[in-house]
């Protein structure tokens, strides 16, 4: 990196700090800025080493360990002339004088449960998370009895022993290292198992253990992210959400406020469970449109384990759920793709997903799960044969990655907070702020929902599911104590101690599958040809369908089409359609 890139990214770090009280009976809470990249990906900001080097850290609440890309990555990078370095962050040990290696410099291999790996040396250096707020009342400048302060001159947090991965070599070509905010693994013989770090692993520990904050947690708000996600591909947000850390603000959401204990993951090499995920049972799914009208889209019986993972912008879940959402939208499958398309205008019905909890419904708009498309050939969107802007639907079936995951549209939608000694997750329907839209007009934030078995209207006021709640500056954060989030009330499962999380071998959808027979093709000018779309509003019922050695299931999914989509005209029709019957029945078998 040239001095004046770097020169650069600490001035937009300057501009970008912002400082928010936070008071709990005298005492003040933390909160650490976060930012979105050009990528659609959350960071923070921080700095290691002596001189400091700056670094935008991605946030990542599935695991506990922060790592930074090595100097040794920028210059293989570098050796590469197709990859491009000028959009990343590099930590040089070399240029650091306070750089200790840590397991006699050793590179090991860290495979996280979400596919995202790296093989890398472990470090011990000097870190400052950057843009805190006002600093406590009670604290004092860094001392020399102190290995974790406040720095008042910077308004940053100071830790004189930190320690992390130095990544020589990362998956999917990552970008950024990261702060992880999940808790401790549980799994022996790997590199990933917690067991054989001590607490300058871990920076909520170590906060803790200098009684910076009462138990090792945080919570987490992205309601400040107003971008248009149908928007450019190199927009990014500075100062779009916050993480206060060891405290819940009341202000930051809306609605019931539910915790969870999380469910265990289960390694299938080892068999050892770990329960530091935050992994939660997801048991129903839903579209609602605009008017009010909610439809089902899972059986009876839907239970499924979902992680939450902020590093990631799709969304991983079931196929057969995925078919069902699409069939209402009116998307389409292009294998060459291997993404699912639909038609931009589907973003200004202001219909919503609704992802159910036991109690608690998270209403999120259905426009924060679609995305924009790029043809390279005509340098602009990839469109319908009527002309009409194709997006892209941000679901994939979670047997691409092996396990059911919802991303950064789900959690810009929900307030999280997590005690990670207890293995706690609440979670509430977020405050936001006013979003904008490519088309200029403002798509207003949904609110949360207690569910109801009658529930079939967005509420019986009449009024719009977007309701929105900005963020108030009243409420002041309270401390998470140990076992206790603060406000979180008991979730009404039954029970779920049976349920844990296992991931499946990743592999993409077979050929044969259903997915593929209702695909659509690309022509050469970016054209997309559907044929006529894969459901039948003619259907108004679906009977019992049952699996062999299974009990029989309803499925409400494809009873109707609730959003008055219009089907874009094809040119010419590639596939071959059957009845809607044979698709429910497939799908529900996927």
């Amino acid at each position: 990196m040239g001095p004046f890139h770097t020169v650069l990214l600490s001035l937009l770090a300057l501009r970008s700090w912002r400082f928010c009280l936070a008071d709990d009976n005298g005492s003040s809470l933390a909160s650490l800025m976060v930012n979105k990249d050009t990528t659609g990906l959350y960071y923070v900001n921080a700095s290691v080493g002596t001189p400091e080097q700056f670094q935008m850290l991605r946030l990542d609440v599935a695991q506990p360990y922060t790592w930074f890309l090595s100097q040794q990555l920028k210059n293989s990078r570098l050796a590469d002339d197709e990859t491009d370095t000028q959009a990343s962050t590099f930590y040089s040990s070399d240029n650091s004088s306070t750089a200790h290696p840590l397991f006699g410099s050793q590179i090991r291999s860290y495979d996280l449960i979400d596919r995202i790996s790296f093989n890398a040396t472990a470090y011990m250096d000097t870190v400052q998370l950057l843009a805190m707020n006002s600093l406590p009342a009670s604290s004092s400048e860094t001392s020399s009895n102190s290995s974790v302060a406040w720095r008042s001159n910077s308004s940053s947090l100071w830790f004189q022993n930190y320690a992390f991965f130095d990544a020589t070599e990362v998956t999917y070509n990552l970008t950024q290292g990261a702060l992880g905010l999940g808790g401790k693994i549980n799994h022996p013989g790997s590199p990933l198992d917690s067991s054989q770090y001590n607490e300058s692993f871990f920076f909520l520990d170590q906060m803790l253990n200098n009684d910076l904050i009462s138990a090792a947690s945080y919570s987490l708000w992205l309601g400040a992210d107003t971008a248009d996600p149908l928007g450019s591909l190199t927009d990014s947000l500075n100062n779009c959400g916050k993480i206060i850390l060891g405290g819940v603000d009341r202000s930051l959401y809306t609605g019931d406020f539910v915790k969870f204990d999380t469910v265990p993951y289960l390694e299938k090499d080892s068999g050892a469970s770990s329960r530091g995920y935050p992994i939660i049972p997801l048991n129903k799914v839903s579209v609602r449109s605009e008017s009010g009208q909610v439809l089902n889209m899972t059986s009876d019986h839907f239970l499924e384990p979902v992680l939450l993972d902020s590093r990631y912008r799709y969304n991983y879940l079931p196929l057969s759920l995925i078919v069902q959402i699409a069939m209402q939208s009116n998307a389409y499958y292009v294998e060459s793709l291997d993404r699912w398309l639909l038609a931009c205008d589907v973003a200004s019905l202001n219909a919503s997903i609704l992802f159910q909890f036991g109690n608690l419904i998270i209403n999120v708009p259905l426009r924060d799960l679609m995305g924009p498309t790029y043809d390279f050939a005509t340098n602009g969107s990839l469109h319908f044969s009527n002309s009409q802007p194709a997006c892209e639907l941000r679901l994939l079936p979670k047997t691409d990655i092996g396990l059911s995951i919802l991303g950064g549209p789900f959690l810009k939608n929900v307030y999280m907070a997590a005690e990670l000694d207890s293995y706690q997750i609440a979670l509430a329907q977020a405050s936001t702020l006013l979003r904008t839209t490519t088309s200029t007009t403002t798509v207003k934030s949904s609110t949360s929902s207690h569910a109801t078995s009658s529930a079939q209207s967005a509420n019986g006021s009449g009024q719009s599911p977007f309701e929105h709640r900005a963020a108030l500056s009243t409420d002041n954060p309270s401390a998470i104590k140990s076992g206790t989030i603060p406000f979180a009330t008991t979730n009404n499962y039954s029970s779920y101690d049976t349920l844990v999380l296992y991931a499946s071998t990743a592999q993409p959808v077979d050929d044969n599958t259903l997915i593929n027979q209702f695909t659509a093709t690309i022509s050469s000018d970016g054209v997309i040809f559907t044929g006529r779309s894969f459901y039948n509003t003619s259907y108004t019922t679906v009977p019992s369908l049952s699996t062999s050695g299974g009990p029989k299931h309803r499925n409400n999914a494809a009873k109707k089409q609730i959003l008055n989509v219009q089907i874009p005209t094809p040119i010419q029709t590639y596939t071959t359609l059957i009845p809607l019957i044979t698709i429910a029945i497939f799908a529900l078998l996927a």
